[in-house]
């Protein structure tokens, strides 16, 4: 019993020895806690024998994904963006779709394959008359379909007003001048005698102007460019 007591004192002293051993150790290295505590103060003693670990192959963030070019314009602005970048003239299509020789022209000229090709060179757009108000008025539009070749800058380089067959509408491409023309008065238009004096102002012969090809609006008529629903004009 005595031998165990005297082992415990002797191991209890050995201990209490070896930990005063250690802090003098520490204190001499520069290492007090909790003053060098290592949380707070990430900056180990010049004399640590446990220096930071440092990754050999940090990883870096990637790059910022630019945005994506623009193939397909969904509107006037994104064309004309496109026509920056890849320096093609754009071709407007002014249309509704109330416009009766507008889809003439989406049925029966657009779908030609020569059209198709001599369209590779330019951008292909169709403002849609009723959404659009500050494009249709950019460029002076008053009659329905309306055609406008322009590029990067705005300029207005040619329009037509009125359906084109392919081969018309072929030769308005390729004819395209290198100086922007300002953009046209609209075409002048004598409405036809009204066949019945008793109708007042705002009847259909007194909004609608149709000729071959393309609709007129006059001052005061329905729809922007040309007949709109309800007027009973327009035949679609």
């Amino acid at each position: 019993m005595k031998n165990n007591i005297l082992l415990v004192i002797i191991l209890t002293l050995g201990l209490g020895l070896f930990a005063a051993h250690e802090i003098k150790n520490l204190k001499k290295d520069g290492t007090d806690f909790p003053n060098n505590d290592f949380p707070n103060n990430p900056v180990p003693p010049a004399n640590n024998p446990f220096p930071p670990i440092v990754n050999p192959n940090p990883v870096t963030p990637p790059p910022a994904t630019p945005p994506a070019p623009i193939t397909n314009p969904t509107s006037y602005q994104e064309a004309v963006q496109l026509s920056k970048q890849t320096n093609k003239k754009i071709v407007l299509m002014f249309s509704a779709d109330w416009c009766m020789w507008c889809k003439k022209f989406k049925a029966e000229t657009l779908p030609n394959s020569s059209v198709q090709n001599a369209l590779k060179n330019y951008i292909f757009f169709i403002v849609d008359a009723d959404q659009d108000k500050s494009t249709l008025s950019k460029f002076g539009v008053r009659g329905l379909p309306f055609f406008v070749i322009t590029d990067g800058n705005e300029n207005n380089l040619k329009s037509k007003a009125g359906m084109m067959s392919p081969e018309d509408f072929i030769s308005f491409l390729n004819t395209v001048p290198s100086t922007p023309n300002p953009s046209p008065a609209p075409p002048p238009v004598n409405p036809p005698a009204n066949p019945n004096p008793d109708d007042g102002p705002g009847e259909e012969d007194d909004r609608i102007i149709r000729r071959p090809g393309i609709i007129i609006r006059r001052p005061g008529g329905c729809g922007p460019g040309g007949c709109g629903p309800g007027c009973g004009s327009c035949g679609s």
